[in-house]
């Protein structure tokens, strides 16, 4: 990465280091493995700033993603030969911290074209977050449980993550017209199955409350999207039908 290697802490608390970047060839542009050299210069690199890493036995996960460099380096912002396409790429590490200006610059763009843009209705500046279990006192989480028994029920041992929590992260996923049940949505609203674990413990019990919020199947949940179901159907219906149907 441009930025290099950094050691921080994620939202759970638990420490993250790295990324590294490596240039791939065209034929590899799907290829999201993690490589035994690049995760040896991602710990070397983290010991350089913190010598006192825990030992690499505690490493819970690792993960690799992909991004597209244009040539030269530098961002692609601007109009395109098809008309109202504008692109807004190659923006690398700095991406996030451009986005309000390059949003900006989309904006005159599209205005420049004649495009009649309108403010929605429904907008919203701020948005009320999911009250998590984990940073309350010990007697607003006992008073919030007698209340509301959702929140007594822990799903999530590692990050305290509770029924009621990921309940409401499914309603506001639903909200916005998610048909699909999938386990990353609760996981990245509430930071279930993202613990120590990574989900060994939770995960058939969010895909459970994923089914019965959804009113599908289990196996039709999925982990990420179509395309990615945590079960193939019924297992007795397969096994009397020799595995040929759900």
């Amino acid at each position: 990465t441009s930025k290099g290697v950094v050691v921080t802490t994620e939202v759970s608390g638990h420490l993250m280091i790295g990324p590294n970047a490596e240039d791939l060839p065209p034929d590899a542009k799907d290829d999201v493995g993690n490589t035994a050299r690049g995760l040896e210069e991602v710990w070397q690199r983290a010991r350089e700033l913190w010598p006192r890493l825990p030992p690499r036995s505690m490493v819970i996960r690792t993960f690799a993603g992909l991004r597209p460099e244009p040539e030269g380096g530098d961002f692609v912002v601007g109009r395109t030969e098809v008309w109202g396409f504008v692109n807004a790429a190659g923006t690398r590490s700095p991406g996030l911290t451009a986005a309000p200006a390059i949003a900006l610059r989309v904006r005159d763009e599209l205005v420049e074209l004649g495009i009649e843009l309108r403010e929605k209705g429904r907008w919203k500046a701020t948005r009320r977050g999911i009250v998590s279990t984990v940073d309350l006192d010990w007697p607003e989480r006992v008073e919030r449980a007698r209340r509301d028994p959702l929140r007594g029920r822990v799903v999530c041992r590692c990050n305290l993550v509770t029924e009621r929590e990921v309940v409401e992260a499914i309603e506001r996923a639903r909200a916005l017209g998610v048909r699909t049940p999938s386990v990353d949505s609760v996981k990245f609203r509430t930071g279930a199955a993202a613990g120590t674990c990574q989900g060994s413990f939770c995960r058939v019990r969010l895909v459970e409350i994923l089914a019965r919020e959804f009113g599908v199947p289990p196996w039709e949940v999925t982990l990420k999207g179509r395309g990615s179901e945590v079960g193939v159907g019924d297992v007795k219906v397969l096994l009397r039908s020799g595995g040929r149907g759900r």
